[in-house]
């Protein structure tokens, strides 16, 4: 699997008696929408039995279905096992299959092909806050007006 890097592009630069310092982008995006997956290539290849009429569905001149033209799918890369990550890939559908190449040489055939998605948009998801909640802050701040006030009955 060949996955796209994060990346927050710099919109220009700032110019001062110091020097010239680059200004970060405004946003959080990928360096490209295309995620690649390596596929076993079986004697029942994937390839041309779903990704290749998938692929040809995306570009047909009518919708194939009510809400969207296409079939899109959400992929998801699941780290949890190592560490707590999942990058979640939405709107995903093929662009490029790789050909099944012929060759005479006695050596064994490739035994993956590469089958290439454009995606809408990627998410980076844990099941760890990076920060308090807006819940967690009001909880925190109600439960400290309520010790101010028992503290200030007590006296």
């Amino acid at each position: 699997m060949t996955l796209p890097n994060i990346e927050v592009p710099p919109i220009g630069a700032s110019t001062n008696s110091f020097g010239e310092f680059p200004i970060n982008g405004t946003f959080v995006k990928t360096d490209s929408n295309v995620v690649i997956l390596k596929i076993v290539n079986t004697k029942v290849p994937l390839h041309e039995r779903i990704f290749y009429p998938w692929l040809r569905e995306t570009t047909m001149n009518w919708w194939s279905y009510d809400k969207q033209p296409y079939t899109t799918a959400t992929i998801t890369v699941d780290f949890t096992k190592h560490n707590d990550i999942k990058y979640v890939f939405c709107g995903c559908r093929p662009t490029k299959i790789t050909m099944q190449q012929g060759t005479h040489e006695a050596s064994s055939p490739n035994l993956t092909r590469d089958v290439s998605f454009l995606f809408d948009y990627m998410l980076v998801t844990s099941s760890l806050t990076n920060c308090e909640s807006l819940k967690d802050k009001l909880m925190s701040t109600g439960k400290s007006l309520v010790n101010s006030a028992g503290s200030m009955v007590n006296i």
